[in-house]
């Protein structure tokens, strides 16, 4: 997240990209996730651009350091 944005800026992410982000948190793959989640590997990565514009990051990385960060996982889900 970019040092201007506010939590208000920041989007709220739906339940289904909440479930992608804990699974990419978790180690987890797009492929390993859509196979998880029974969708296809497309649709995950739409998700994945979403979660990335909704939160202002640039990678995977950075979005599982934010979720990490506001408290959305712990490092209990991360196996």
């Amino acid at each position: 997240m970019s040092p201007r944005q506010t939590e208000t800026q920041v989007g709220v992410l739906s339940d289904r990209e909440m479930e992608v982000l804990k699974l990419a948190v978790s180690g987890k793959n797009n492929k390993d996730i859509a196979e998880t989640l029974n969708i296809s590997l497309r649709t995950v990565q739409a998700h994945m651009r979403s979660i990335f514009n909704k939160i202002g990051v640039g990678s995977r990385s950075e979005a599982i350091v934010c979720g990490l960060r506001k408290g959305w996982f712990s490092l209990e889900d991360i196996s």
